[in-house]
């Protein structure tokens, strides 16, 4: 079956719009659609509000999105050629992701978090031995500032950014001022409107005021056999860190070590924020289809083969299994 993932056309990433209407529409087709959104940020709130309220309008406009972010991550696992051969495995798993469990699959909002999120980690890449980079800087923070006006929990992975920079290219003191120019430039604007229109303390409640430090979680259906699920994918990531790096450029290693600070971060997150379930696993979602996607690619066919099928039925478990 992934036999036909192993190409880079471009074209072949509409595969994964058949992908996520097998994983979402039976779902769907049983279930209401909530929109809302736990501590959504700005953006995220005006999302809400605008989208409609159609659940099968929202599955396209999350199969659009969906699928756009799984190309931009095949090409830039592609791009930087941290497998041997090309192939869409990285898109594949994160297809596979955000649509494992039900309990966020009308969840919009961090979807396009990742999206801007994504746009930032592919800016990252690029300076890596680069003389002129003042705008891929900028654009850096840029991007991810915007992913944290849907999800304001994103503004922390500022910090493997600020280390990911060091990695890549020993940074001086006015690339990092480029970055935070980057990262505050959307806050001033967006400051500047709400004080215009007199709503600072609007701003401030949906940006700053939803972190604190919290080790509880709202309850949702097999809670805690989906957050042992999920440490179960997190462990086997850092188990298999070895076999990734092997072989592996010194530039896609330091690639690689960013994105394992990603992974971190975003586990980290979960205890910074308030009111947040299960959706919380789409924030390292990024880093697991990269890591995911090199995994699948470095061993065998066969297991390969059977780790896929087993990821699908673990999707249609979540959705259609028993209350444990």
């Amino acid at each position: 079956m992934l036999s036909i993932l192993r190409t880079n056309q471009l074209v072949a990433n509409s595969v994964f719009v058949v992908y996520m209407l097998i994983l979402r529409l039976p779902y769907l087709l049983q279930n209401k659609c909530n929109l809302s959104t736990d501590q959504a940020g700005i953006f995220g709130n005006i999302l809400d509000d605008i989208i409609s309220k159609d659940k099968y309008f929202m599955l396209v406009f999350q199969i659009i999105i969906g699928v756009i972010q799984a190309t931009i991550i095949n090409s830039i696992a592609n791009h930087y050629r941290m497998m041997r051969d090309a192939n869409l495995f990285p898109g594949m798993v994160w297809i596979l992701l955000i649509c494992m469990f039900p309990d966020y699959l009308c969840n919009s909002t961090l979807l396009l978090a990742n999206l801007f999120f994504l746009l930032s980690i592919r800016e990252l890449f690029k300076v890596y031995k680069k003389t002129d980079i003042a705008e891929n800087i900028f654009n850096i923070g840029f991007w991810l500032t915007t992913s944290s006006l849907f999800y304001p929990g994103f503004i922390l992975f500022l910090f493997p950014v600020l280390i990911g920079l060091q990695i890549l290219r020993s940074a001086k003191i006015k690339e990092f001022i480029m970055l935070l120019s980057g990262v505050v430039t959307p806050f001033i604007i967006l400051f500047a409107i709400y004080y215009w229109n007199d709503e600072l303390m609007f701003f401030k409640a949906k940006q700053l005021d939803v972190f604190a430090f919290n080790i509880t979680f709202l309850p949702f259906k097999n809670g805690m056999y989906k957050a042992i699920f999920s440490m179960m994918i997190i462990g086997f990531s850092l188990f298999m860190y070895s076999k990734i790096v092997f072989k592996q450029s010194i530039q896609n290693i330091k690639y690689i070590e960013i994105l394992y600070f990603v992974l971190l971060t975003g586990g980290l997150m979960t205890f910074f924020l308030e009111g947040r379930g299960i959706e919380q696993f789409l924030s390292i979602a990024i880093p697991l289809s990269f890591i995911g996607g090199v995994i699948l690619f470095n061993i065998s066919s066969q297991w390969a083969e059977v780790i896929h099928l087993l990821l699908i039925f673990a999707v249609y478990f979540w959705q259609f299994g028993p209350n444990l």
